[in-house]
């Protein structure tokens, strides 16, 4: 491809990831703009394994072709090797496979869509997409699609539109779980369509209750009569709320699917839909007593489940729940629609993976911790935007133990309300008796009376024992500095109603203490006190006790000797905002609160982190600029200071981070530099992955920073302490590029190929460590694929073009060795070996780097 053509996409790409979503996906997400940039791009797809790169317009008239023929279609692939394209009929349909002369034929995806045969697509479209009604972009790819064979662009679109239909999804989920390779956007889509297909379209409905009456009702429904038993299991991913059940229970489906469903339930249900079946079940033990043994299995399995397992169903549901969560909020997905509408798809799409899972026959460690690496803040701090809307569910309410406390209580209470349905003795001693080995042993207060993640909107409905509420209100007005007469409200005030007034006596009770109630010292109950308070005034939505609260702080922060991190005054004040439900007032209030907390006297770690956190928050709600840029320039300048300060540098604390080949080879300058190297229980606080292709070792897969990646094990070289920071960075950039000369500059817009150093501050008791990022560029990110291209590079040492040592093979070997273990380590390790018919990488690397001379 010549430069000009090059430069043209690179200003494209650039201009996509620029823009937001919902912009780049109406400007480049049209056929037009395909057919327009397909004029200076060729596109190519790889299929079989190991896979088999062809010109995407070539490969898809081919399909096409071989779909209308009962003769064979010839077609090249990229490398120059001639194959062979043919149809063969699969029970009623037809579909084709691909096969070099001699070898072994592979069935190829179903192509349907490429048929020149209107009956085949017709026939194909009805299969597909025969049971979606009401959804416009389904209907307009009807259209097209019943009309004429897809066009190449089109065919782009129409793929991409497949994968945001959630059983392609669960599909495309439980095989890549099988393969340990799913994507990030298999597991978490960002498109707003998506969810909508997922749990139901919002029209009006602005309150919780609202829309399980309308459009989950109407979602449910439509599920069962399209799918029957298979619409049942969709309808139950909505379970995040209990009325659900009602819901569940007005679609009246058959006794022979109710007992299919609940079989299914108890062997192979996702957790949420196990609560909501239960919710449901429990009510039909009249007529249906059957369903006590399925019942039973479920109330034992949540009754097994330990929160504090690392490996548990609690914890794999809670780091989906966030993991996918915080993907929409970096993405933007869904801000505008009600968080109660969000996290129920969040919710829904967390169970539909983890029922793929179940459904793939692996163990609950298969999620990996990667997966809330990156996205856990993104969630914690959306959760706290969303309080200023839904006060009453915090984002701690997501802790593994709190969704234990959370169903069993919800088991509890739906059999208490059919306590007369459940003869079972097994049922009753698990549900309603009062022994340890039941789950009301697990009903603790007020754990199992807080409100559910749908529920943040919704007042509490219990009202408070009168002596409680006398009790709440003789504290308040008898306080003067005593930090426990505010025990009483925060410990009640998400579980009961608040009576009125109270949220205003608290508030009078700090101003006649003169706000030198006495905060303990003790972190953890300081913490508390303030927190509560703050929980009091949003869910009372009390801006006077807001008020009095930022005051009180203020003096606990200068006064008591418990040390509250920044971190922590910031939840405090997010907790506090929600008592303002107007969305100008919510905001002049965080920023009120978050500038004077940024000019607060904080060490450079804690306000690394607030920094962070400011960042987050403004990425989400970017309105709050106007009100927290001092709060930001103040972080900014702190940080700036700190890494800046002669204090650091004369400690000759500085080191270069090694997790890739510097760990073998850090060159002679960085040798020459170095006066010992840490290695104990030293890893990159970062994933890495095999997911870079190296140009300069032709191709061969190297490890960069990813989100998708693992924790691995790295070391330090710390510098001499002559060295500065500026020569450090040079030294690290000349290594990466291969120049013996040059100074590293920032580049002002970075490319994928750009190398950048980067900085850690006291990492492993180093004043600043360095370290280079590069950016990924493998797209097909499996084992297979690494081995491909590893091989190909070692290849490359055998014709003479790239040099001994710089294979993939040996970077792999070099890697395996200094200990380093990523997601796809083993499977690239095996696929390595298998590949090239050897039983170790030495071997391999010997046989395939064997000069082609010899």
């Amino acid at each position: 491809m010549n430069p000009d053509i090059d430069m043209q996409i690179s200003i494209i790409l650039e201009a996509y990831r620029t823009f937001p979503t919902s912009i780049a996906d109406a400007v480049f997400g049209t056929p037009e703009f395909g057919e327009a940039l397909s004029h200076v791009r060729r596109t190519t797809v790889s299929l079989g394994n190991p896979s088999i790169t062809f010109d995407r317009k070539r490969l898809h008239d081919t399909i096409s072709g071989a779909l209308d023929s009962s003769e064979e279609q010839t077609i090249d692939a990229e490398d120059g090797s001639k194959w062979q394209i043919g149809m063969t009929i699969i029970g009623d349909q037809k579909r084709v496979f691909l096969y070099q002369q001699g070898g072994k034929k592979s069935l190829l995806p179903d192509y349907w869509y490429l048929s020149p045969v209107d009956s085949d697509r017709l026939s194909g479209l009805d299969g597909t997409l025969g049971h979606i009604d009401g959804d416009e972009h389904i209907q307009n790819w009807r259209a097209k699609i019943s009309s004429s064979r897809l066009n190449d662009e089109d065919v782009s679109l129409f793929e991409k539109e497949l994968m945001l239909l959630p059983e392609i999804v669960f599909e495309n989920i439980q095989a890549g779980v099988s393969r340990g390779e799913t994507p990030t956007s298999t597991l978490a889509p960002t498109e707003f369509r998506y969810y909508e297909r997922l749990v139901g379209k919002r029209t009006t409905e602005a309150a919780t209750i609202d829309y399980l009456q309308g459009g989950a009702s109407a979602h449910a429904a439509q599920q069962y009569k399209q799918k029957g038993l298979e619409g049942l299991k969709n309808a139950l991913l909505l379970s995040s709320h209990p009325k659900m059940a009602d819901v569940l229970h007005s679609l009246q489906p058959s006794n022979e699917d109710v007992r299919a469903l609940f079989k299914w339930l108890a062997e192979s249900g996702d957790r949420f839909s196990q609560v909501g079946g239960f919710e449901w079940g429990v009510r039909m033990l009249e007529h249906l007593p059957e369903l006590e043994r399925p019942l039973i299995s479920i109330a034992e399995q949540i009754k097994a489940d330990d929160p504090r397992s690392p490996n548990g169903r609690l914890k794999q549901l809670a780091t989906l729940v966030s993991f996918i969560d915080g993907g929409l909020a970096h993405a933007g997905t869904s801000r505008d629609a009600p968080p109660f509408w969000r996290r129920m798809g969040v919710i829904a799409q967390a169970s539909l993976i983890e029922r793929a899972f179940i459904a793939s026959g692996l163990e609950t460690n298969a999620t990996r911790e990667w997966k809330g690496s990156g996205r856990g803040q993104y969630f914690y701090i959306q959760t706290l935007v969303d309080l200023r809307t839904e006060p009453r569910w915090l984002p701690d309410f997501l802790e593994p133990e709190q969704l234990k406390a959370e169903f069993s209580g919800r088991l509890v209470g739906a059999a208490a309300a059919n306590a007369n349905k459940i003869k079972s003795s097994k049922l009753r001693e698990l549900l309603i008796e009062e022994n340890e080995s039941g789950l009301k042993a697990d009903v603790r207060f007020p754990f199992a009376f807080l409100p559910g993640p749908l529920e943040g909107a919704t007042e509490a409905q219990t009202e408070p024992p009168t002596d409680m509420v006398e009790t709440v209100r003789s504290q308040l007005k008898s306080a003067s500095d005593d930090p426990h007469a505010f025990t009483a409200l925060v410990n009640t005030s998400l579980v009961f109603k608040v009576a009125p007034g109270m949220a205003s006596l608290a508030a009078e009770a700090i101003r006649q203490a003169k706000y030198l109630v006495r905060a303990s010292d003790d972190d953890d109950q300081a913490f508390a006190l303030l927190a509560g308070l703050a929980v009091v005034a949003g869910v009372t939505r009390s801006t006077e006790l807001a008020n009095e609260l930022r005051t009180l702080a203020r003096v606990v922060r200068r006064r008591s000797k418990a040390a509250i991190t920044p971190a922590g005054y910031f939840r405090i004040g997010m907790f506090a905002a929600a008592a303002f439900a107007d969305i100008a007032a919510w905001r002049n209030f965080v920023g009120d609160w978050m500038t004077e907390l940024s000019f607060s006297d904080m060490v450079e770690q804690e306000a690394r982190v607030l920094a962070g956190h400011l960042d987050t928050l403004l990425d989400i709600d970017a309105d709050l600029w106007g009100v927290c840029g001092k709060a930001h320039t103040a972080l900014r300048a702190a940080l700036e200071v700190a890494r800046m300060s002669p204090d650091v540098e004369a400690k000759g604390s500085l080191g270069i981070l090694a997790y890739g080949s510097l760990i073998n080879d850090p060159g002679a300058e960085i040798s020459a530099a170095t006066t010992k190297k840490l290695s104990t229980d030293v890893a990159t606080p970062f994933p890495v992955e095999f997911a870079r292709s190296s140009s300069s070792r032709k191709n061969a897969p190297t490890l960069v920073p990813v989100d998708n990646g693992e924790f691995v094990k790295a070391i330090i070289f710390v510098l001499a302490d002559k060295v500065t920071v500026s020569e450090a960075r040079d030294m690290l950039w000349r290594r990466e590029t291969r120049n013996a000369t040059g100074t590293y500059r920032p580049p002002a817009n970075p490319t994928n190929n750009s190398v950048l150093v980067k900085e850690l501050d006291l990492f492993h008791g180093i004043g600043q460590v360095l370290y280079t990022s590069i950016a990924a560029n493998i797209e097909t990110l499996t084992a297979e694929h690494l081995a491909d291209l590893a091989i190909e590079s070692a290849q490359a040492v055998s014709n003479g073009g790239l040099v001994a040592g710089r294979d993939g093979i040996t970077y792999l070997r070099d890697a395996l060795s200094a200990g380093i273990k990523t997601r796809l380590s083993d499977d690239y390790l095996r696929s390595v070996l298998k590949k090239s018919g050897c039983s170790d990488l030495d071997t391999a690397i010997e046989k395939l780097t064997a000069s082609s001379q010899n």
